[in-house]
């Protein structure tokens, strides 16, 4: 089976994935789980183990979360291309709250 992430390589890790009560099974790579949790920002416990068949659940309340987080980031980098500092700054203040809510209450 080939990895579903990168499509280059064997996958060699399988896991059950429970997207808002739709159930897939997904292939990944060793080398696609390891960016994966490098650019997390997830605690150590919380990063996907390579080797191991495991269960993965997200609800659409942490998507939308998510999603939000994602979108005030996408806004940020433009505020701060187009120099509309004060902005960016109410952007980055919005975006420190939420990302407290997603990576430290282990969303």
């Amino acid at each position: 089976m080939i990895c579903q992430f990168c499509g280059k390589n064997k996958a060699t890790n399988k896991y059950h994935v429970n997207v808002m009560g739709i159930d897939k099974e997904i292939f990944l790579c060793d080398d696609c789980i390891k960016g994966i949790n490098a650019n997390s920002g997830l605690p150590e416990e919380q990063k996907i183990e390579l080797g191991s068949e495991s269960t993965i659940s997200v609800s659409s309340e942490e998507l939308k979360t998510k999603r939000k987080l994602n979108q005030l980031q996408w806004k940020l980098s433009n505020a701060v291309t187009d120099e509309r500092y004060e902005d960016a700054a109410d952007l980055r203040d919005q975006i420190k709250v939420l990302e407290k809510e997603v990576y430290v209450n282990g969303k």
